[in-house]
């Protein structure tokens, strides 16, 4: 069995995904069958050397899963919420590049909704310090 960009980015192995992105740099913002790229896994899963290696490779993080949930606001049916599960470093990491703090999911949730629903008020602050809309 081979391992994915996907796979490694859910385990942490940045190693491995530096290996496999050298080889063949479209794999970046690839998917797998949940329609999750790599930046998607090791955000949820809290590995910030890999988002923060990802972000420098100029992968997308304004891209949708599947199920129309975006890397800055992973929804709750997902493994873990950036917003909602204090993943500071790595909301940092992604709104510095350029992540969309206003947008939302299909359920018209943005990432300060998730945010606030844990009561993560540095997330909060974060967002709202970077434009994120309060109304």
């Amino acid at each position: 069995m081979s391992i994915t960009v996907q796979s490694a980015a859910q385990k942490g192995q940045l190693s491995i995904i530096r290996s496999l992105l050298a080889e063949n740099p479209a794999l970046l913002n690839s998917t797998d069958v949940d329609g999750r790229t790599a930046l998607h896994w090791a955000a949820s899963a809290g590995y910030a050397d890999v988002v923060r290696y990802l972000v420098d490779q100029k992968c997308d993080v304004d891209l949708p899963d599947a199920r129309i949930h975006y890397t800055l606001s992973i929804d709750a049916h997902s493994r873990s919420h950036i917003a909602s599960a204090g993943h500071e470093p790595i909301a940092e990491e992604l709104i510095g590049a350029g992540a969309n703090v206003n947008k939302t999911n299909d359920k018209g949730i943005t990432p300060l909704h998730y945010a606030a629903s844990k009561a993560h008020v540095d997330i909060g602050k974060l967002l709202i310090s970077r434009g994120a809309q309060v109304n």
